[in-house]
């Protein structure tokens, strides 16, 4: 329910609107902490001892959700750089 906002800054950004920065911001400050929150437990769990999954599917888990954070970085970059000018 709360990732529709990083969608949304996405829209306005191709539709050149003033507004796309704020929303960035705040996507992509949620794709970043869903996606280190992600990486963590998946980390912690496996490091317990807990059985999440395959250790093929766990690494293609991580791999994704630090894809996420990625893309949460890059938005909150482009996002500060857009309000300084």
């Amino acid at each position: 329910m709360t990732l529709w906002v990083m969608a949304a800054a996405g829209v306005l950004l191709i539709a050149d609107a003033a507004a796309w920065p704020y929303l960035g911001l705040v996507g992509g400050g949620m794709y970043l902490y869903f996606g280190g929150r992600g990486i963590s437990a998946r980390l912690t769990m496996t490091r317990r001892g807990l059985r999440i999954g395959t250790p093929e599917s766990v690494r293609t888990g991580i791999i994704f959700l630090a894809v996420w954070g990625a893309m949460a970085l890059i938005t909150i970059v482009a996002a500060i750089t857009a309000l300084e000018n």
